[in-house]
């Protein structure tokens, strides 16, 4: 629930930001564009959690970003850093294990001594 509740959040501030910062017409409709990815693919992520390859969309969508903050022209250096700074936020996001996965790993591991190294 969380990382649905983070996601959404990366998607409405993306979707926000192509209004409030300088971007070119592409980099506008690349990001309004990816806002609206990143919300549709995190709630399907959320509404199935036993196809955690859904959530490699999130990163594709990251790539895609960061991809455009590359060779993208921009209207700013600081909109293009704020692009990058969002897709590693998805990919981070995306790569961190579902908060179900870890209470299970807890449970099996819980009471159980620590191998010597």
């Amino acid at each position: 629930m969380i990382a649905l509740l983070l996601n959404q959040l990366l998607a409405v501030w993306l979707f926000v930001s192509a209004f409030v910062l300088p971007h070119t017409a592409a980099t506008a409709w690349s990001s309004m564009l990816s806002a609206a990815a990143v919300s549709a693919v995190a709630f399907l992520a959320f509404v199935s959690p036993g196809r955690p390859g859904i959530r490699w969309l999130l990163v594709a969508v990251g790539a895609w970003l960061l991809m455009g903050a590359l060779v993208m022209p921009h209207a700013s250096m600081g909109t293009a850093f704020h692009d990058v700074g969002v897709a590693l936020a998805l990919a981070a996001l995306a790569l961190l294990p579902p908060a179900h996965w870890l209470r299970h790993w807890r449970q099996e591991h819980e009471g159980q001594p620590h191998a010597a190294g």
